[in-house]
């Protein structure tokens, strides 16, 4: 349970950290691009967010190992349509997964109309559908269990009432904000590539995770992500004594994002994401003699068209959950 607890924790402010990435490059930084580059670069990721629809191919590769009874092997490929005037989607996940327990097939479809979800698992038992709303409801009681602040609690306003939850809040939002993004962030062009018969622009960002880690501005964060956290989550552990050791649990771990972007209209066309971690065992309480903990993640999202038609139709024969 202690291990566990530090799992969780430790990914949580992982991912806070990716998410507040992003926006930081309203900073008047170029990240080791030229000024044209880096305009063409910034200027896609926000051009390319006003499309009416969007369609795209992608694949998924996810690995892990060194985790007893969690080995996982899962390698999908698939397509998607979004539309965002009429609030219609659909999906297809084709592929494998294998999760210690043998290989099994997956082939998925889902759809959304009129705030109605459809899924169709490729079981056999054809197609199932229920309010977007309901199946939503289920996924968050499900995500509650699993990290340290239940979205349940941040939806209702409690967690927002609270003086201590919201000193913490705005104590890593103040940690955040002295950070200068460029000392943990590059971003470099290489050949321009085709894509989708088109000449794009391929830019990589790699996010020193490891540096990070080591800052002082971390130091602060994982203090306030404790109180966010609570005793459980942490295990009543001194989080500004753990940071060193984080820092140390991810100096392997690399982050980076490869995108392509068309030279003649500016619009992102591919986006590849690498996740590679290599964590100690020894490192999180573990047996010396254990083996590391990698986990990988790759996805490439592709062929990506904006602003083109999408049909999508309720399924026939569909069975409504009650």
């Amino acid at each position: 349970m202690f291990r566990k607890s530090r799992l969780v924790l430790i990914f949580a402010v992982l991912m806070m950290l990716l998410a507040v990435i992003a926006p930081t490059f309203a900073q008047e930084e170029t990240f080791g691009l030229s000024a044209d580059d880096y305009a063409l670069f910034a200027g896609a990721n926000g051009q390319s967010m006003t499309f009416n629809s969007l369609g795209f191919d992608y694949a998924l590769d996810l690995n892990v190992a060194g985790v007893p009874g969690t080995e996982v092997a899962i390698k999908l490929n698939g397509t998607g349509a979004v539309d965002t005037a009429t609030g219609a989607a659909q999906f297809t996940i084709i592929g494998n997964a294998n999760t210690g327990t043998g290989d099994t097939p997956v082939n998925i479809e889902v759809r959304l109309i009129d705030d109605i979800l459809y899924l169709n698992l490729g079981d056999g038992n054809g197609w199932v559908g229920a309010p977007a709303e309901d199946a939503l409801d289920s996924f968050t009681t499900g995500l509650g269990s699993a990290l340290p602040v239940d979205p349940a609690d941040l939806a209702s306003g409690e967690f927002m009432n609270d003086p201590a939850s919201m000193e913490a809040v705005n104590g890593v939002m103040e940690a955040f904000s002295s950070l200068n993004t460029a000392d943990y962030v590059a971003i470099s062009r290489g050949a321009d590539e085709t894509v989708m018969d088109m000449n794009t622009a391929h830019f990589t960002m790699n996010l020193d995770i490891a540096k990070f880690l080591s800052s002082p501005a971390f130091t602060q964060l994982m203090t306030t992500a404790g109180s966010v956290a609570g005793e459980e989550a942490t295990g009543g552990m001194d989080m500004a004594q753990m940071a060193p050791m984080i820092g140390m649990m991810f100096q392997d771990t690399t982050f980076s994002f490869d995108q392509y972007v068309s030279v003649d209209d500016s619009m992102a066309r591919r986006g590849v994401l690498n996740f590679a971690l290599n964590i100690d065992p020894a490192m999180m309480g573990g047996s010396a003699d254990s083996d590391p903990i990698n986990i990988g993640l790759m996805l490439d999202v592709n062929n990506i068209t904006y602003d083109q038609p999408v049909s999508v139709e309720v399924p026939a024969d569909v069975k409504m959950d009650s």
